[in-house]
């Protein structure tokens, strides 16, 4: 039971950094110009990345989770981010 909620763990603080970056990256509004869009986006990077290490931080020196089910579902995450996004859009073609 302890290994199921350590993986939920894991992949919610995936969820959760990629909901904060989406919101940052995404929700301010209209940008001037590219290179304030490209900041955004790499800020919301380095924050969902910031909160992701202290979350693990969390699940593994404070709660003493075991860690290859937190470390096995952040991984599983971050694939199946990437293949989600190779998927080609049909929408837009």
């Amino acid at each position: 039971m302890k290994s199921a909620v350590a993986a939920l763990a894991g992949g919610g603080l995936m969820v959760f950094g990629g909901l904060i970056a989406m919101l940052l990256a995404l929700g301010g509004g209209i940008v001037s110009g590219a290179h304030g869009a490209l900041g955004r986006v790499v800020i919301a990077t380095l924050l969902k990345w910031a909160v992701v290490a202290l979350g693990l931080l969390v699940v593994f020196g404070m709660l003493k989770w075991p860690p290859l089910p937190v470390l096995s579902a952040v991984i599983l995450t971050v694939f199946a981010y990437i293949v989600a996004n190779a998927i080609p859009d049909k929408v837009s073609k």
